[in-house]
């Protein structure tokens, strides 16, 4: 088995509920240790996720990749028994899967045997989303190489500062400045729809994630 496979590291799109107790991370990628086209290794990792939805499996997104070099592959995280994950690792051609129960790594050969060997703590080997955050957008991304203002009000406002934001919003839109938020008091939704009549640069920052 390639050492190699003792050094990796993980960045997962966790699942709402956090990380689960138990559950083994599974590739298609690169069968029999062999690196192919990276459009072939985009089809069989299609072709696994629609396994994973077949067979009713709760998984999740994960990337291994070496930090000593540009090598990643995709992954799943998958909410299994360990011999069903290493029947599945055998299937698509892996020389080894990994098993994460309560917090600890195990290195698993997919050769006769399911020889297992503890690596590490996933606390150790997993990098935080929040280091490598993931932004969905839609719109002109060009929004955002220039200034903006942030727009904040709260629930309860005095009548006159109610007003001076109104105006403060005609202004913004006279002099084709971007104003930033999230929208969603009576006051800022007001100056929303005050921003979009007059055709502003708004950005909309969502409490929710995008479909």
């Amino acid at each position: 088995m390639n050492p190699a496979y003792r050094h990796a590291r993980f960045r997962a799109e966790l699942p709402h509920g956090g990380l689960p107790e138990s559950f083994c991370v599974v590739t298609a990628c690169n069968p029999d240790g062999r690196t192919i086209a990276d459009e072939e290794n985009e089809k069989r990792t299609v072709a696994l996720r629609e396994q994973l939805i077949g067979q009713g499996l709760d998984h999740f997104p994960v990337t291994g990749f070496d930090a000593a070099s540009s090598h990643q592959e995709k992954d799943f995280g998958m909410v299994c028994e360990l011999p069903q994950a290493y029947a599945m690792g055998q299937a698509w051609r892996q020389e080894a899967i990994f098993q994460i129960h309560r917090g600890r790594i195990s290195l698993v050969s997919c050769g006769e045997g399911m020889e297992t060997e503890e690596i590490g703590a996933w606390e150790e080997m997993a990098i935080s989303p929040a280091q490598h955050p993931a932004f969905h957008f839609r719109g002109s991304i060009a929004l955002l190489e220039n200034p903006a203002t942030a727009f904040l009000c709260s629930t309860r406002c005095p009548g006159d500062k109610i007003l001076e934001s109104y105006e403060w919003a005609r202004r913004q839109c006279d002099t084709g400045g971007t104003v930033i938020s999230g929208f969603h008091t009576p006051v800022e939704k007001d100056v929303l729809a005050i921003l979009a009549r007059r055709g502003a640069n708004i950005i909309c920052v969502s409490a929710r994630e995008l479909p």
